[in-house]
């Protein structure tokens, strides 16, 4: 297995799958080693959505894939690019499932952020209590892990969690908006392979 990975996405469109893909303009003669892109007469064909550290994403991978692999009746062009790799792994989610994993960590991020910034408060207040009364004033806050880090250090932790998700969501429905004509969740997929 590579330690980078790759995301394509397809969108079905009367029951088959197609990739979604775009194209730019180039002088390259040649790919110059990256995966997911092919080049002929000065235009560079783009698969990949996103490509990035495989150690960013493993964690919510197994939280979204179910390690199904890769599917039976993926797109003709994206079995071709796979098929140029002997090792080639990887798997596929639905676009839905990508959605909702975002959602619900900045969900937990904000709860977690709130909860040590509460825990901030009450440590405050305390230390006025007591300078104030002269003496220790019982917790009044239930304390966790949270009590240990700064809000600063929280938001960064969830963020190194995610940022490279986000992109790949926001890519993603960027193509789809602009590429697909209104596809229904269930007909967008997201697949993976480490290179």
């Amino acid at each position: 297995m590579g330690v980078d990975i790759a995301f394509a996405a397809e969108v079905r469109k009367k029951d088959k799958w197609q990739p979604l893909i775009w194209y730019s303009k180039t002088d390259k003669e040649d790919n110059d080693g990256e995966y997911g892109k092919i080049i002929k007469n000065g235009l560079e064909t783009h698969y990949c959505v996103w490509a990035g550290r495989a150690y960013h994403y493993t964690d919510a991978l197994e939280d979204m894939d179910n390690y199904c692999g890769f599917p039976e009746d993926m797109s003709d062009e994206l079995k071709a690019l796979i098929a140029d790799d002997e090792y080639a792994s990887g798997g596929h989610f639905m676009f839905s499932r990508l959605v909702k994993y975002i959602d619900n960590a900045e969900k937990k991020m904000l709860a977690d952020l709130l909860q040590s910034r509460d825990y901030q408060l009450v440590k405050h207040v305390q230390r006025i209590e007591k300078t104030v009364l002269g003496k220790p004033v019982k917790d009044k806050i239930k304390t966790t892990y949270l009590e240990n880090y700064s809000i600063k250090q929280i938001y960064d932790e969830y963020i190194d969690d995610i940022w490279g998700w986000m992109r790949v969501r926001n890519v993603i429905s960027y193509l789809v908006e602009e590429m697909a004509s209104y596809p229904r969740d269930e007909d967008i997929r997201v697949i993976y392979f480490y290179c």
